[in-house]
Parts: structure tokens; sequence; C-alpha cells
């Protein structure tokens, strides 16, 4: 699409093709120089401007114009890819001035121009791991007036990445950083069930037996002993273990037969692997979390040893485990907070207990192996923390930033 230019006040149009011809000699000098939009009077973009507003359709003309863009283009971009925001203001400024000098509207043809920022600006929105790195995004903060008015869309791109953050603390949302999980971020506030004063964010599933064994080739980390079961009449362990809990499962069902120390590790790992902090959630946490899935004793919510309903039993198909997410998730995006297995929760079960001295830990929650006698909100039980077993699993919070 040709340019359509507004007459300039700085060099006169041509009225004469000797007199066309000359602007265009004298800008290709300009800009074969160097001088591009200054200074005022003698810079190509003043000549080339000059011929457009007597001659909207000048190849020349445009083609020359086009040339200024994407040099300065380039040298915005060179900027920012040295971290040196502060050089890239004025190319950017001289790039959108003239623009609009030569009204230029934002379209596929000014896109080529400009396409060295575009590119670079996009390299740093996609090297963001997370929604809430945001740390390169920030720099470029003082080029977004800049940008609106030479990529409008990418500039509201841009502002949508900055606000994420803000958006996610105040009203939830799901995300994965590479080599995690997804998960879903909860809110502060206060329920019936539970407490909380800070957002954070819970994994959507437990952790698969699946993701348990990447971790466990990765790390080299021993199977745990494992019982059926907490229960006193349970049999004694049998060689049971993660791998061969006592029944069939696939890598999409939770991980069962992991201790709290296992489940320990694997958080740790996961901080390692991906750059941010990893845990197992608090007695709040789990508790705010759960709270949507209520009694867990619904047919359709959970997988439960058995389901009454008005007097008749519901079968849910599955004996034991059942693969994550099977269910219906609760609003926040979380499967499985009722019912398939019970999960460790961080902490000692004796308040104010270490971590080095502690010998009973936590976990909550109904599983497959409970009946709906109990309440999801109320069953908890303690164990050893190096003891798993085959109704217990785990999963992850995700630290997000406070304040």
């Amino acid at each position: 699409a040709p340019v359509v230019a507004p007459t300039t006040d700085v060099v006169a149009a041509p009225t004469t093709a000797a007199s066309r011809n000359e602007h265009l000699r004298q800008a290709a000098s300009l800009l074969a120089n160097g001088r591009f939009v200054a200074p005022a009077g003698n810079n190509a973009a003043d000549h080339y401007l000059a011929v457009l507003a007597g001659e909207p359709r000048q190849r020349d003309a445009v083609s020359g114009i086009e040339r200024i863009l994407s040099a300065l283009s380039a040298r915005v971009a060179k900027a920012i890819a040295a971290d040196r925001v502060h050089d890239a203001v004025e190319p950017m400024s001289q790039a959108a001035a003239l623009v609009e000098r030569a009204k230029w509207p934002a379209s596929a043809h000014l896109a080529a121009q400009v396409a060295s920022i575009h590119e670079v600006i996009e390299a740093r929105r996609a090297s963001a791991r997370h929604p809430f790195d945001t740390a390169e995004l920030e720099k470029l903060s003082p080029l977004l007036p800049l940008l609106a008015r030479l990529d409008p869309e990418q500039a509201r791109a841009l502002e949508a990445d900055l606000a994420r953050p803000v958006a996610l603390l105040r009203a939830g949302g799901t995300f994965r950083e590479p080599n995690g999980p997804t998960v879903a971020v909860m809110t502060a506030g206060r329920a019936a069930a539970a407490h909380v004063d800070h957002a954070f964010a819970i994994q959507t599933t437990d952790v698969t037996r699946g993701a348990y064994a990447h971790f466990a080739t990765a790390s080299g980390r021993a199977a745990s002993t494992c019982h059926e079961s907490q229960s006193l009449l349970a049999r004694l362990p049998r060689g049971l273990n993660w791998r061969a809990p006592g029944f069939s499962q696939s890598d999409d069902h939770p991980v069962v037969c992991v201790s709290w120390n296992d489940a320990n590790a694997y958080a740790r790992w996961l901080s390692k692997r991906t750059g941010a902090t990893y845990r197992l959630p608090s007695k709040q946490e789990w508790l705010m979390a759960a709270q949507q899935a209520g009694t867990g004793r619904g047919c359709r919510m959970a997988n439960i040893a058995a389901h009454v309903e008005e007097g008749a039993q519901c079968d849910d198909a599955f004996t034991h485990t059942a693969p994550v997410g099977r269910f219906a998730a609760t609003p926040p995006g979380l499967y499985d907070m009722a019912g398939n297995v019970s999960a460790w929760i961080d902490g000692c079960a004796s308040d104010g207990g270490s971590d080095a001295t502690c010998n009973e830990r936590v976990f909550r929650g109904l599983s497959w192996h409970d009946d709906d006698d109990d309440s999801n909100l109320d069953r908890v039980d303690t164990a050893p923390g190096d003891v798993g077993y085959a109704n217990v699993g785990f999963r992850v919070v995700r630290e997000l930033p406070r304040g």
C-alpha cells in the first residue's frame, strides 16, 4: 500500500520534475550518510516526505521512507537485545514520529518495516518461564507508549503480560512453567474451612505415577516401605512399593506408596528443576483448596470405596485408584480434591515439631480406600514420615510472590 504523506513545512514540496529529482538526489546522499531524520531541514526523511506531499505514490520516496524506518527499527532492536532500553527510546520515537508524519497507518506494510522491533520484543515475551516472570518485560515499560504508535497489537499483548501477575493474584487462573505441573492460583481469603492470608498455586491433579517415576529415575531415590493402609487391621507389608502397590496402575494414575519424605524430596527436586519454590500444601492451604469439593460423598464427585445415595449403591467403576482428572473438577480447576488418594500435608503432626525431630506426619482427605461415612474435609490421620501407604499420594504447592 502506498504512503499518503502530508505536506511538510520543513522542506518545500517540489513543483517541477527537476525539483523532485533534486529532493531525491539530496535524500539519497543524506541517507547514505546516516542522516535519517536529523537535523531538521537537512535530513533524508524531510526530502522524501516533501516529494510524497506532491506525489503520494512516488516509488523512490516510498522506498526511501521504508529504508529509514527499517534502519531505525534495527537500531531499536539492537539496543533492546543489548539490554540498553534507554538507547532504544530515541530511535523508536523517531520512527513513531516518521510514521505519523507520513500518515502511515498500522498495517502489514508498516509491520514489515518495524519487524526487527517486533521480533526482539516477542523473543523477550517468549523467554518468560511463567506469568510471574516479568523482570525482563518490565524493562520494556518505557517503550510502551511508543510501541503503541508503531505496533498497537503487540503493545496490548505486552501490557497484558505485565498485568497478568496482579490479575492472577486477585482473580485466580491456571498456568504451567517449563518442567513444572499445571497449577491453579488460589487467592487469599477466608472460608468456613480455612483462612489463608496469601495467594498460592496448587497442582491441579495429584502427582502421577509417571511423573514420580521420572523423579525417581533422575534422583536415584529408593522406594520406601509401603503398607496397604494406615488401618490397624491392614495386613503387614508384603513387598509393596510405588512401582507395585498391590493393584494395577498406569502412568496417569496418582502415585501411591510414597512416604512424606519421598513427597518432600520430590518437591525439592521440582524446585531445583524449575527455579521456582514447590512444597507440600499446608493444612490451611489444603483446606482452602478442598472446600469446593465439599464432603466428597457425591456419586460423580469422587473415587471412594462406597457411595450411598438415596439408599442405592453407586459404583464408580474403580476398585482402587482412578486416572487423575477422571472426576469433575472444582471451580478453581482442581481434580480429585476428594477421593482417589489422601494427600500428605506439609509440617509436623505435633505443633512446633521440626523436620529434624518430627516422628509423625499428616495426610488429609478421602481416598479410594475410604467409604462415605467420612467427610473429605474432616478426614485426617497421621503416620511416620518414612512409610508409604497404598491409599496416600500427594500434590504440590507452588509459592507465589507476596505483596
